[in-house]
């Protein structure tokens, strides 16, 4: 299985409200409060708004599809290695609502609680990467 880890940018999210709220469009849709706090799905429409982190493959063992199926394996044991562990080798922020894990062609979108399959309608994105020892975005 391909494995891709996407950030989103907070940077980048958070100057895109900063100027909506300067151009004095105040009510309009806040994407960085919808990414960071509500874990929406914004990479189709904002697609350089998201870093590719880390990429691999995995293969899962046998018994953890009999008991709860490959890509929660695999989101499991990203999010103990992203948060926990040693970051995948790199030097970059914990995972958080709103990061994307893509498991072959199906994406899956970090929540406050929990994950949610999102690919149903997605495209593969050109997506920038992240340079391994780049600042991780604040």
């Amino acid at each position: 299985m391909r494995i891709r880890i996407l950030y989103a940018d907070w940077t980048l999210l958070r100057e895109q409200a900063d100027l909506a709220r300067e151009d004095g469009e105040a009510d309009t849709y806040d994407t960085y409060m919808a990414v960071t706090m509500r874990g929406e799905d914004v990479l189709d429409s904002q697609p350089m708004a998201y870093n590719i982190v880390w990429e691999g493959h995995r293969t899962a063992h046998p018994k953890a599809l009999e008991r709860m199926g490959i890509d929660q394996q695999v989101l499991s044991e990203l999010w103990e290695q992203f948060n926990i562990g040693d970051h995948g080798g790199q030097r970059i922020r914990s995972m958080c609502v709103g990061d994307q894990v893509w498991v072959d062609d199906r994406k899956w979108v970090c929540k406050p609680i929990g994950w949610e399959r999102c690919d149903q309608n997605s495209t593969k994105p050109g997506i920038r990467k992240m340079q391994p020892d780049a600042p991780s975005p604040s």
